[in-house]
């Protein structure tokens, strides 16, 4: 079998901080680097050259699907793999991605994409599984000014997606930078509201609304975008991945203005499409627990403690509030 090719295509912007980082986690994986820079002025091209980078200079036009699309027209790889500057490919997930590229018979491959939390959340880290890898084919495209995608161009042509085991890890919400503080939030808050001025009810985009409006700590306004788009007739065409944020983070705002029935509504929503996912879990056994039902409590905690204990960061706790339940449980007989 012929080893198949992989380009990693990137679009940039005054990453110096960040770019090294991604593209060292992906040298030796990758066969080719493609970056689309819309205006760096600080040192992002000089340290993509060293790594053999070819790079397209073009000025930034607000659409974000129009930059990626020109990184993959400009590939010559059998498969692209988009990352962004703020993300690493994980140190063993390397051979994963070479051995899904020669031996895949999907268009599409979604990887786990591992978004380091800031302080203050419930878990360290979500995964989610995200289309990060798909082939060079002229139907497959991004489509989205904000917050892309290219799920859609390849599930409209009949292509099929699966899941690897890779992990990209994000480090941009647990930023200090601009990649990762209120500028990010309000630039993303203005292309996502001017698109809506267009299309107000585009599910996709009243959840990308209510995601930023989360992020910069605007949780009236989140719930509000959250909530229509959730309402929407298209939210079944969402896919799994954006269903399954939409409705934890609806669970997670309900849980923050203790609202434990609303609160464990959306977090077994957005269970359904991946039982998994621990926030979500976790959400649903606090709320469980504040609600008082300390039996069904403790059977989510036990879930969250077998799939997601690590990404909690504080594993006593977990026993402690294991410990509570019992207790609890106990005085009731």
């Amino acid at each position: 079998m012929n080893s198949k090719s992989i380009s990693l295509c990137m679009i940039v912007k005054n990453e110096e901080q960040n770019l090294e980082r991604c593209l060292k986690s992906a040298a030796g994986v990758v066969d080719e680097i493609v970056i689309v820079d819309t205006g760096s002025t600080d040192h992002t091209l000089q340290i993509a050259r060293p790594f053999g980078a070819k790079i397209l200079e073009s000025p930034w036009q607000g659409d974000f699907a129009l930059h990626r699309n020109q990184s993959v027209e400009a590939a010559s790889g059998d498969w692209i793999l988009w990352m962004d500057a703020d993300e690493e490919l994980a140190a063993d997930s390397g051979k994963i991605v070479r051995e899904a590229a020669n031996q895949s018979g999907a268009q599409g491959l979604r990887l786990v994409v591992r978004n380091l939390q800031p302080e203050g959340e419930l878990c360290r880290y979500l995964d989610l599984h995200i289309t990060r890898m798909f082939r060079k084919n002229v139907n497959h495209r991004f489509e989205g000014r904000i917050h892309e995608q290219i799920t859609p161009s390849i599930l409209r042509h009949g292509g099929q997606v699966e899941d690897i085991d890779a992990i990209i890890l994000h480090h941009g919400y647990a930023s200090k930078t601009a990649q990762g503080n209120q500028v990010r939030y309000a630039r993303n808050i203005a292309l996502i509201e001017e698109a809506l001025s267009e299309t107000p009810d585009d599910a996709y985009l009243l959840y990308q609304a209510g995601a930023a409006y989360k992020s910069a700590g605007d949780l009236a306004r989140a719930q509000q975008r959250l909530q229509k788009a959730a309402q929407q007739k298209q939210n079944a065409d969402l896919g799994s991945e954006v269903r399954t944020d939409l409705f934890m983070k609806l669970a997670q705002i309900a849980l923050s203005k203790d609202d434990y029935a609303d609160a464990a509504k959306y977090a077994r929503i957005s269970l359904e499409a991946a039982p998994r996912n621990v926030i979500a879990r976790y959400v649903l056994a606090l709320a469980l627990l504040f609600n008082g039902k300390y039996g069904a409590a403790y059977q989510e905690f036990l879930r969250v403690k077998k799939w997601g204990a690590d990404a909690l960061g504080n594993p006593q706790e977990l026993e402690t509030v294991l410990a509570y339940c019992r207790k609890m449980m106990d005085s009731k007989n």
